[in-house]
């Protein structure tokens, strides 16, 4: 009775070890996959600007690009990271009060539109002032 018991538990644990196996493998796939698809697109931009602008001015666009990009992913992680750090149960209101809304922080929620429309405008303005030279 033990045995079966003990064989059974074995089988289970071998059929959850494959197929959290097969799921981790699936994931890491996936991901090259979309690292390989973002390289790729990454590629394309950069040829893209380069035949617009010169080789040297697409390197600093994508490079600053990609430093912003990176910079607003680590600012965001960080306030999230801060949030669930700082965040302390509340205390039971009093039942006469209403509860009042929490603020919200519109300079964190509008950073990532304003630094992409921010960027926009900047190519657009360099790229309207070049086609003006020519």
């Amino acid at each position: 009775m033990f045995s079966s018991l003990l064989h059974r538990a074995e089988r289970d644990v071998k059929d959850g070890a494959r197929k959290l196996l097969w799921s981790a493998l699936a994931v890491v796939i996936a991901g090259l996959t979309a690292g390989v698809g973002v390289c790729f697109v990454l590629l394309w931009a950069y040829m893209t600007l380069s035949a617009e602008v010169g080789p040297r001015m697409a390197s600093l666009v994508m490079g600053l690009g990609l430093i912003v990009c990176a910079a607003v992913v680590l600012a965001l992680s960080a306030h999230q990271a801060r949030l669930g750090r700082t965040k302390t149960p509340d205390p039971q209101p009093a039942p006469h009060c209403a509860p009042k809304p929490a603020p919200s922080d519109p300079d964190i929620e509008t950073l990532p539109s304003l630094v992409a429309f921010t960027a926009a405008f900047v190519l657009a303005r360099y790229l309207a002032n070049r086609k003006a030279d020519e």
